[in-house]
C-alpha cells in the first residue's frame, strides 16, 4: 500500500513539473504552430504585401500593427495579405480550439520607397505667339500624370488625367504631378504660359486667327489695313481681342440665310459685330427659319457648330459680319490659308428683308443675294 501511494505521489509531482515546463506534447496537448511571414523582416525599397500562415490546419491568426500584443481576443483576424507602404511592426499569434496558442511572433518591415521622378514639360513656360502643344513626361516607368490649368494643385485623386499632348491656347499656369503604386508621389511641377496671337497663327478652336485688335474689350469697329488704324463704332456683348475662323472641316457647303421677307435686325457690318447679328437672327427665327423650315440656316449652323477642336468654346461661334467676311478674304484667303473655296460665302449682315451680303471668294467682291439661296458658310469667333 505504501509503495502504491509513493508511486502515485511521484506521478503527481512529475505531471506538475511537466506542466510548469510547458511540455504540452508530453501531456497529449497539441500546440498551434507559430505564424510564418511570407517576407523576411527587413528593409525594402518598394511597397510589399505580406502574407501570414501557420502549419496548423484550421487555426486562426490575429495580428497587430500598433505594437500591441495580439491574443485570442485582441488584434485583427487575418483574412487577406497585409499591404505595407511604410515601416510597420507586425505581431501575430495563431490559435485553435482545443490547442495551446502559438508563440507571438513579430517582424519589423521598413519600406523606404523611391519617389516618382518629377514631371517635365516639353517646352518651357514663357510668352508665345499662337497655341502651343505641350507634352508632359516622367522618367519613372508606368507613372501616371495628372495636371491642372486653373492654378489649383493636382494630386493622385484630382486634376485631369494626362493622356496626350496639351494644346495650350490661353494664358494659364500648368501644374502636373506624377504617381505610381508603391512609390512616393512626385513634387508638383509648375510653369506659366502667356499666349498671344497674330494673323495666321492657330487659335484656341483649331482655326486661323485673322485679326488682333490689340486690347481685350467690348469695342466693335472698322479696321483700315492700309494704315493699320482701328476706329471704334460701338460695343458688343462680349469682350474680345482676336478673331478666329473655324477649321475648314466645319464649313457649310450649302446653307440658306433664311427668313425671306422677315425684318430681322442684323445690319451691323463692323468687326466684332457678327456676334450681335447672329444672336438677333436666332432670336427672331428660332430653331428653324420661317421661310424654308430648315434648322441649319446660316446663323444657326454657325452658332450651334459642333465637331470643332475645343468643346469648351461651343456656342461662341457666329456668322461673320460683312466686314469680318471681307477681312477673312484679305487676310487668309489671299495668303493661301484656311482652305476656302472660290465661291460665295454668307455674311450675317442683312441688306433688306429679302437679301443679305455675301463675299465672292473668287474675286473678293461684295454683293447681296436673296436669303432663300444656298451659299457657303464659315463660322468665326471673337475671343
Amino acid at each position: 500500500m505504501c509503495i502504491v501511494r509513493r508511486v502515485s505521489a511521484c506521478v503527481g509531482i512529475l505531471l506538475f513539473l511537466l506542466s510548469l515546463s510547458g511540455c504540452d506534447l508530453l501531456l497529449g496537448i497539441q500546440v498551434v504552430s507559430d505564424p510564418i511571414f511570407s517576407h523576411t523582416p527587413g528593409v525594402y525599397d518598394e511597397s510589399i504585401v505580406v502574407s501570414l500562415s501557420t502549419g496548423t490546419e484550421g487555426a486562426t491568426i490575429r495580428y497587430t500593427l500598433d505594437s500591441s500584443v495580439p491574443s485570442e481576443t485582441h488584434g485583427t483576424v487575418y483574412e487577406v495579405p497585409i499591404g505595407l507602404t511604410e515601416e510597420k511592426l507586425i505581431r501575430a499569434i495563431a490559435y485553435k480550439d482545443g490547442y495551446t496558442p502559438s508563440n507571438v511572433v513579430e517582424g519589423l518591415f521598413t519600406v523606404s520607397t523611391l519617389p516618382v521622378s518629377d514631371p517635365t514639360f516639353s517646352i518651357p513656360g514663357g510668352s508665345y505667339v499662337g497655341r502651343q502643344l505641350v507634352e508632359i513626361e516622367s522618367t519613372t516607368d508606368d507613372a501616371i500624370i495628372r495636371y491642372t490649368l486653373d492654378g489649383n494643385d493636382p494630386s493622385p485623386t484630382s486634376g485631369h488625367l494626362y493622356t496626350t499632348a496639351l494644346a495650350i491656347s490661353r494664358p494659364c499656369t500648368l501644374k502636373a504631378i506624377a504617381y505610381k503604386d508603391g512609390h512616393q508621389t512626385s513634387a508638383i511641377a509648375s510653369t506659366t504660359f502667356d499666349i498671344t496671337y497674330s494673323a495666321g497663327s492657330i487659335g484656341p478652336g483649331g482655326g486661323y486667327v485673322f485679326f488682333d485688335k490689340g486690347t481685350l474689350d467690348r469695342d466693335i469697329g472698322t479696321y483700315d489695313p492700309g494704315t493699320g488704324t482701328w476706329t471704334k463704332t460701338g460695343v458688343t456683348e462680349i469682350s474680345w481681342r482676336y478673331l478666329e475662323v473655324a477649321p475648314s472641316s466645319s464649313e457649310g457647303a450649302g446653307n440658306n440665310w433664311g427668313g425671306e421677307g422677315t425684318g430681322v435686325v442684323s445690319n451691323v457690318s463692323a468687326l466684332g459685330g457678327g456676334w450681335m447679328n447672329t444672336i438677333n437672327i436666332i432670336s427672331e427665327f428660332g430653331e428653324t427659319d420661317p421661310d424654308q423650315n430648315r434648322s441649319d440656316y446660316a446663323a444657326s449652323f454657325c452658332y450651334y457648330l459642333s465637331g470643332v477642336e475645343n468643346a469648351n468654346i461651343s456656342n461662341e461661334w457666329y456668322l461673320p459680319s460683312r466686314a469680318e467676311l471681307s477681312l477673312l478674304y484679305d487676310t487668309l484667303y489671299l495668303e493661301g490659308l484656311g482652305d476656302f473655296v472660290d465661291d460665295m460665302y454668307w455674311s450675317s449682315t442683312s441688306m433688306e428683308d429679302n437679301t443679305a451680303y455675301v463675299v465672292d471668294f473668287y474675286s473678293g467682291t461684295e454683293t447681296f443675294k436673296r436669303r432663300y439661296e444656298y451659299h457657303r458658310v464659315r463660322a468665326i469667333r471673337a475671343f
